[in-house]
């Protein structure tokens, strides 16, 4: 297949539209190795790792922030003038937690694993985990009552483990359905080059529906990036050409996003 290049470095800030689901690698073309400084964190007295990212020239960058859901209100609607003086309002009930999967990722790993059960996120009880696996040391993360709570509402939680061996790593916990909806999942297999772990996911509707996009490819790392892609790359993909594209520049670099559309039958998570 043909590949197609663009590189543009982009200055605007974005709104996140799509992005919890990771694409598989597959047989994209690899990046030359460059230098990133994310995910793992080492000890002033480690070395630094190099990767993939593309350093940028100075510019603003996009500043992301969480967003929380403001809270519900409660009002009732056939209260008198006299009812309403007399009665306090009643508190709004409280959101309920559900987790029918756990999702975590251990960035820049190294054989950990984290075991978190979804009866934990219900439990909502601080734990300590153990992310030792198969590594030849260990790492320790915890997790509070109202972290869990976060993740039980559907928001993602990313955190740092303990120190372990002069480093520690950068980790993700998320809920997902037992079935994913089709714009969780990707029609696309991407390839961000660099080891911050990001990720996008680009849904078959997306492909075919032609339309410009911006995408939040942040994953696992501290920072994100947003990733454009317009009405002619989808046209592109869908006739069997390769992405060669540039994410906005964060953190002072950008990254490089190859891109294969793999079609409906074919669609990755």
């Amino acid at each position: 297949m043909k590949s197609v290049s663009r590189r543009s470095v982009l200055g605007t800030s974005v709104a996140c539209l799509l992005g919890e689901g990771a694409c598989s690698a597959g047989a994209l073309p690899r990046p030359v190795s460059l230098k990133e400084p994310e995910a793992e964190e080492v000890t002033p007295s480690s070395s630094t790792e190099n990767d993939g990212a593309v350093p940028a020239a100075p510019a603003n960058e996009d500043p992301s922030s969480a967003q929380n859901a403001a809270p519900h209100s409660a009002a009732g609607s056939d209260a008198t003038d006299s009812d309403a003086a007399s009665k306090e309002p009643e508190a709004a009930p409280a959101e309920a937690l559900v987790c029918e999967r756990v999702v975590t990722i251990v960035g820049r790993n190294h054989g950990h694993e984290l075991l978190l059960k979804e009866e934990d996120i219900l439990a909502q009880a601080q734990k300590v985990y153990s992310l030792r696996g198969s590594s030849s040391h260990d790492h320790q993360l915890v997790v509070s009552p109202e972290e869990f709570a976060l993740v039980g509402l559907g928001q993602i939680l990313r955190k740092k483990t303990e120190f372990g061996a002069g480093h520690r790593h950068r980790i993700l916990i998320r809920c997902e359905p037992e079935v994913l909806p089709p714009d969780m999942v990707s029609a696309c297999r991407a390839v961000i080059a660099g080891e911050d772990g990001h990720e996008v996911v680009i849904p078959e509707s997306h492909v075919r529906g032609g339309v410009d996009r911006l995408y939040d490819v942040q994953g696992v790392s501290g920072h994100t990036h947003a990733l454009a892609i317009q009405t002619t790359d989808f046209q592109l993909l869908l006739a069997g050409q390769k992405l060669d594209l540039t994410t906005q520049s964060a953190a002072g670099h950008f990254h490089h996003v190859y891109i294969e559309y793999l079609g409906l039958q074919s669609s990755v998570r």
